[in-house]
């Protein structure tokens, strides 16, 4: 079975949960994949048989099977090619069905009840699944087969393939997913140029095969995590249950990418400030000036029916944007995003001055109780075993909150500077190795490598 559930849409709900093709379950011969679009696999048949006779013997069929997502859709090719002297029929049915479950349905979160699953639309080389949801949005996943099945229903499609000596026959299935009547403004292209793909970022090459294979896989992984959005590129947390920004793993990740790629920091710090808290809200445990924990945009955020709509619960995500500003700034010296995130930077940095100490206690039912890095349930507790009750001040919050603030006053000096200045104060540079007169050493590579 191909689990080929389409992302692309980077919306929550399932819009194909499965696909599947049955041909007597064939052997694998060989598998590969490209990180970042394309698997592959090559099977062939075993043994056969009609009651105790062999019809068909093992390794007379090619089955070679080919999974390539693009930007819209999901692309599955299955070609079949025989070694044999005598033409062979082969049957190859697909069986799929769509629920268009939420993500948070999936995770096990029951719903006291659901939108309405419409009729498929069935044509001959295609079928529309389609649901409207409960908040009035239609959702639909399209099947094409080409060339058409020789039978197509709702939920199964048979091809009847004849395959002469020596020859071949290919089957092409196409999933888009689509949700309302506009396509996704969120998708992997179609951002600014500038902060576009992984080809305008660092190279890094060195003496090591081994590990520049392992850097180039490290690349692919996140150049599968980022979307594209109107602010521009950002990280998401993880596949499958995290595909969203997240305030804190969006921004650390952009941070310790700086080096080789500051057009992820850009996105990600335009996304940020675009969410950025406006109003005390405690249902999503908003408040002026807080940077988000949490987006999600399906079904059940639009109905709030959870609180990622987005939700603000996160004691670190607003210092921590603040220290991705001013180390955005030193490695770019971009003075006009500084100037177009300075109402956000000031809010952010409103919000952790509001007491000495930053803490966090939730005011929504349905939020995180605890809100810092480690966010589980029973994950900050006293000595003896016993929940922590908020207000709860974590300490590598408080550092944060210290290095925010230099960070801000970092920012400060810098719009005072003349753009061929350099900070050379301690308190600009607190990443860096800076002597007590102020002397910044410059950032170092280790190892034989060569930067592109």
């Amino acid at each position: 079975m191909i689990e080929s559930d389409d992302e692309a849409a980077d919306r929550d709900p399932y819009y194909i949960r499965s696909s599947a093709t049955n041909a007597d379950i064939p052997h694998l011969v060989v598998k590969s994949d490209d990180a970042f679009v394309v698997a592959d696999a090559d099977l062939t048949n075993p043994d056969l048989y009609h009651g105790e006779i062999v019809g068909l013997k093992s390794r007379t069929l090619r089955l070679a099977h080919r999974l390539a997502l693009g930007p819209s859709e999901l692309t599955e090719v299955l070609s079949a090619e025989s070694f044999g002297s005598a033409p062979h029929e082969l049957l190859l049915s697909w069986r799929y069905f769509a629920d268009f479950a939420d993500v948070f349905e999936v995770r096990g979160m029951v719903r006291g009840r659901r939108g309405e699953l419409l009729p498929p639309v069935i044509e001959a080389g295609s079928v529309r699944l389609s649901y409207r949801g409960l908040d009035n949005i239609l959702r639909s996943t399209t099947l094409r087969f080409d060339p058409p099945p020789e039978k197509v229903s709702a939920g199964f499609a048979q091809h009847r393939l004849i395959i002469p000596p020596g020859g071949a026959a290919q089957i092409r299935l196409t999933i888009t997913a689509v949700e309302g009547d506009a396509a996704p403004a969120w998708t992997h292209g179609g951002a600014r140029a500038e902060d576009r793909g992984p080809d305008t970022s660092t190279r890094v090459v060195t003496a090591s095969a081994a590990l520049d294979a392992w850097i180039s896989r490290a690349w692919a992984d996140l150049h599968m995590l980022t979307t594209e959005t109107p602010h521009g590129r950002i990280a998401y947390a993880g596949i499958p249950w995290f595909v969203a920004p997240f305030g804190r793993d969006s921004i650390i990740t952009a941070l310790q990418h700086l080096p080789f790629d500051p057009g992820l920091a850009r996105g990600t710090l335009r996304f940020m400030a675009a969410y950025q808290g406006r109003e005390e809200d405690p249902f999503t445990d908003q408040s002026p000036g807080k940077i988000l924990h949490e987006y999600r945009r399906g079904e059940m955020a639009n109905c709030r029916e959870i609180v990622f709509v987005p939700y603000y619960g996160s004691v670190d995500a607003t210092p921590l944007f603040l220290m991705l500003a001013a180390e955005y700034l030193r490695w770019t010296d971009d003075r006009e995003l500084l100037a177009e995130l300075r109402p956000a930077i000031d809010a952010a940095l409103g919000w952790l001055e509001r007491s000495d100490y930053v803490s966090y206690a939730s005011r929504s039912a349905r939020g995180l109780v605890n809100q810092g890095w480690k966010d589980s349930h029973d994950a900050i507790m006293h000595a003896d075993g016993e929940d922590a009750r908020g207000p709860i001040a974590l300490a590598e919050v408080q550092g944060y909150k210290y290095a925010a603030l230099r960070a801000g006053a970092e920012i400060a000096d810098a719009e005072d500077r003349r753009p061929s200045q350099r900070p050379t104060s301690p308190g600009a540079c607190w990443t860096r190795n800076c002597s007590p007169a102020g002397a910044c050493a410059p950032w170092a590579f280790t190892s034989d490598a060569t930067i592109r």
